[in-house]
């Protein structure tokens, strides 16, 4: 994770130099609804997982 973090700061530091657009996120565009039965400590896990990743960054 420290890697993506890296290379994204050095991205946007070379791409402001260079006075480059940075587009903002996009959502997904061919994204399907399903549903699945999981065992619910797999889902917390999941969700403790994703919440992390986000804060990470977001807050970066």
């Amino acid at each position: 994770m420290e890697d993506v973090k890296s290379a994204f700061s050095c991205y946007v530091e070379v791409a402001l130099e260079n006075m480059q657009e940075i587009k903002e996120p996009q959502h997904l565009q061919r994204s399907k609804r399903i549903n699945i039965t999981i065992p619910e400590n797999i889902l917390h896990k999941i969700d403790k997982y994703v919440n992390n990743t986000l804060a990470n960054l977001y807050f970066y």
